[in-house]
């Protein structure tokens, strides 16, 4: 196990298989309030990691304690073609499916809706599409 401090208000502990691969991870933040003790810590939710040992290791899925799926990859030569994601929205699980795209040199990547729309990292919606370097730039913004 590791633990980082991401700030006076937010930790993370890393758990690690055998390989020295990331298995399970727990975050918490520090919520403040106005009566003693003037806060608290507060758990996010603990992410587990399934990795595939065909694929090497990688990580095909993440899911929440009670096995229900957060985020599972679908791959293919090696690379991540697509995202499945399962959210709450108006306390209803939905889900939701984004592409990757990237050009054979790697220069332009985007991430798409099952129609086409384009999204920015993560599955947020943004005015405009994205398009990242290598370096993770947003190139739009330059």
């Amino acid at each position: 196990m590791a633990k980082q401090t991401i700030d006076a208000r937010s930790e993370i502990e890393r758990f690690y298989n055998g390989d020295g691969r990331e298995v399970k991870r727990k975050k918490r933040n520090w919520v403040e309030t106005i009566e003693p003790p003037y806060g608290s810590w507060v758990k996010d939710n603990t992410i587990y990691y399934i990795r595939s040992s065909v694929l090497g290791g990688e990580v095909i899925s993440e899911t929440y304690p009670l096995g229900q799926k957060k985020k599972t990859f679908v791959m293919a030569a090696g690379a991540k073609i697509a995202t499945q994601s399962a959210y709450l929205w108006s306390g209803a699980t939905n889900q939701s499916v984004s592409w990757e795209h990237a050009d054979a040199s790697g220069m332009s990547q985007r991430t798409t809706t099952f129609d086409g729309t384009a999204l920015t990292a993560d599955g947020q919606y943004e005015g405009a599409p994205v398009e990242t370097n290598p370096m993770d730039v947003n190139l739009s913004s330059v």
